[in-house]
């Protein structure tokens, strides 16, 4: 697998997850660019504020937040320096300007609402339909996990 990223955080969540052997599904979501965060330079703060993008589902955003801080403790434990910028999410997320969507992605990393407003190509282009990836955030009754969104 090919580590390409818009930025070297990117690159670097990739190549951590080939070296310690996470998943084919995981990696493949961290090494299209287009899955991760958009970062934007703040001056005020003087640090970089992490852009979420819009199509993004909470699960796949806290699969993020949970990478970060695997790959921070790996860092330490290897008696790295972290050579990361010091980035701050939001309290409430700031949605990223940057649109392009990742292909053949499992379909629970979409947002439901935005995957729904898509026409069939696109969801076909978009996601693979038969995979799923990411634990859920919260968990329900099993009476009330579909509930009324689901993936048409």
């Amino acid at each position: 697998m090919e580590c390409k990223g818009r930025g070297e955080e990117s690159s670097t969540a990739c190549k951590t997850m080939i070296a310690h052997k996470y998943p084919k599904r995981y990696q493949l979501i961290v090494s299209d660019f287009n899955a991760n965060s958009d970062d934007e330079y703040n001056t005020k703060t003087g640090l970089y504020i992490i852009k979420k993008p819009p199509y993004q589902s909470e699960n796949a955003t806290a699969f993020f937040k949970r990478l970060d801080i695997k790959m921070a403790e790996v860092d330490r434990m290897m008696g790295h320096i972290p050579n990361q910028q010091v980035c701050r999410r939001p309290k409430k997320p700031i949605i990223s300007d940057f649109e392009k969507t990742p292909k053949n992605i499992p379909i629970d990393f979409y947002q439901t609402e935005w995957f729904n407003e898509k026409n069939n190509s696109e969801k076909l282009l978009a996601s693979e339909l038969s995979e799923v990836a990411f634990v859920p955030v919260k968990t329900l009754p099993p009476d009330k996990r579909l509930g009324d969104l689901s993936f048409d």
